[in-house]
């Protein structure tokens, strides 16, 4: 269904929610662009809700829709299991680390959006920080930068 330049202007397609305020204030409070951001929430009036919200909203997320998203990423995620395998559609369609609060700890997720006032990521080490624009912030008490080491590791094959 079109949408009028009024109507769009008013609500920007269901991307005004609070999530760009709530982005800002992030932004406004962590100097540091090199982390992740998630959302237990999709933005959008779109019956299918979008997988490149971070895109639209400014900011690195988890999800992605493309036709070629980034082989690595692909790998990655094949090899935690949140994609199968030879399942090309879903390295087009990737939901990343939503709903998977102790694997966004390990994805470079440092802050969480959600609408609730008492959302559940609470319970796996993400504290409230801020509450803007309807749009509860919660920061990951765990959080491990991009880049980091390790001194031991196991092996591929014996994983």
């Amino acid at each position: 269904m079109p949408v009028t330049k009024t109507e769009f202007n008013k609500d920007k397609a269901g991307y005004a929610d609070g999530s760009i305020k709530a982005v800002k204030y992030i932004k406004s409070i962590d100097r540091i662009p090199f982390y992740r951001i998630e959302k237990d929430y999709q933005s959008g009036n779109s019956i299918h809700g979008s997988l490149n919200d971070a895109l639209a909203q400014g900011y690195y997320g988890t999800t992605s829709y493309s036709s070629f998203n980034q082989l690595n990423y692909v790998r990655f995620l094949e090899e935690t299991g949140l994609i199968v395998k030879g399942d090309e559609t879903a390295t087009r369609w990737i939901t990343g680390f939503r709903g998977y609060p102790l694997l966004q700890t390990f994805g470079n997720v440092k802050y969480h959006l959600s609408k609730s006032e008492n959302p559940e990521f609470e319970k796996f080490g993400f504290e409230k920080i801020a509450r803007k624009n309807g749009i509860t912030i919660l920061k990951n008490k765990f959080y491990l930068p991009f880049g980091y080491t390790y001194d031991k590791y196991i092996d591929f094959n014996i994983y």
